[in-house]
């Protein structure tokens, strides 16, 4: 590995984001819809000069698994009721299994993963019609939970077996934790105030989410209705980047390059006003 190979592979993980945009825009919205969040999301990257976000960085596999799990949590919920249970199974495996290897690319990353996965098993529970079967409910349950533990076993029985348990403790748990410090709001808001207003970092999406706030006061009846139409959705949304915010301001410290958690769920709230109303 070298200077060269972890910039390529920089540059793919961002890449795949965008591409997980592209396709989570397109199913819910429209191919304008998806082909304006694309847009923001390339030109966030492509014009970023700050020097956080010129490397490899941490953050970058952890997103892409996060925005995974939404994409795939947003195939499941189109999915009909009752219809085609294997592969609803499957999708409820796959994302729980990304969402849970999530804490092992980045602990602070947690808060995301796990309020993901609440809304997906609040969503397994929701009314769904007389004919849906509990029995199938717990199938999904199981399916989720099975996958979203299933990196977690592999892991720690790799550790246990080469002895590194205590290391691993002390190493990625304690030291994150007292790396994080206590909870300060004044701090989280003054880390907030920060990543949001030192130049050239999040401009782009300022300013196309202020378009956006112009468009959804001219359009709120329609984004009222498209609201209550997908609520699961929009719902799932909200959670993932009021999660996204807390997990990027709630460190000791800020580092620039944490903000990159909160690009996916920015770019979907950005073109979540420009959605058709038939969406």
């Amino acid at each position: 590995p070298g200077f060269v190979l972890v910039h390529v592979l920089a540059s793919v993980l961002v890449c795949l984001q965008v591409l997980v945009a592209y396709l989570t825009l397109r199913r819910l919205g429209s191919e304008k819809t998806a082909a304006l969040g694309a847009f923001l999301m390339v030109l966030l990257y492509g014009l970023a000069t700050h020097t956080d976000y010129l490397h490899y960085a941490s953050e970058l596999l952890p997103t892409l698994l996060l925005t995974l799990g939404f994409y795939m949590f947003l195939v499941w919920l189109d999915e009909p009721a009752g219809r085609r249970a294997g592969a609803q199974l499957c999708l409820l495996f796959s994302g729980g299994l990304v969402l849970g290897a999530v804490p092992w690319c980045k602990l602070q990353a947690v808060p995301i993963s796990g309020a993901l996965g609440l809304v997906v098993l609040a969503a397994i529970f929701r009314d769904r019609g007389p004919s849906f079967s509990f029995s199938l409910r717990v199938k999904e349950l199981i399916a989720f939970c099975a996958g979203a533990v299933l990196t977690t076993c592999v892991m720690l029985v790799i550790l246990a077996k080469t002895g590194a348990i205590d290391d691993f403790w002390y190493s990625y748990i304690r030291a994150n934790l007292a790396y994080a410090g206590s909870m300060s709001l004044t701090r989280s808001v003054r880390h907030f105030l920060f990543m949001f207003l030192t130049p050239p970092l999040h401009q782009l999406l300022l300013v196309a989410f202020g378009v956006g706030l112009l468009v959804y006061v001219s359009r709120s009846p329609d984004i009222l209705l498209l609201f209550k139409k997908r609520r699961w959705v929009f719902s799932g949304l909200l959670v993932y980047a009021g999660a996204a915010l807390f997990a990027v301001c709630r460190p000791k410290f800020l580092f620039l390059h944490y903000a990159i958690f909160l690009v996916p769920p920015m770019t979907y709230l950005t073109a979540v006003p420009f959605l058709d109303r038939k969406s």
